[in-house]
């Protein structure tokens, strides 16, 4: 994983594009051999994210619950 500690106003428009994409693949990975509703997490840079498997468009990920972190 990246360094992740880093906040977003320090980097360039690449750097976050590519953190952006990091963290999605945390929520496709998170549902894998899921169902839309069942629950899910994973570990972010804030701690540990806990959602529900939700089709968004045509792909089912993790979403979270709650306020972001």
């Amino acid at each position: 994983m990246g360094n992740l500690s880093v906040g977003a106003e320090n980097l360039s428009e690449e750097e976050r594009q590519a953190l952006f994409e990091e963290r999605m693949q945390w929520a496709l990975d998170a549902c894998k051999e899921k169902v839309e509703g069942d629950s899910c997490g994973f570990e972010g840079p804030n701690g540990e994210i806990s959602g529900v498997c939700t089709i968004r468009e045509t792909t089912l990920m993790c979403v979270p619950e709650g306020p972001p972190r």
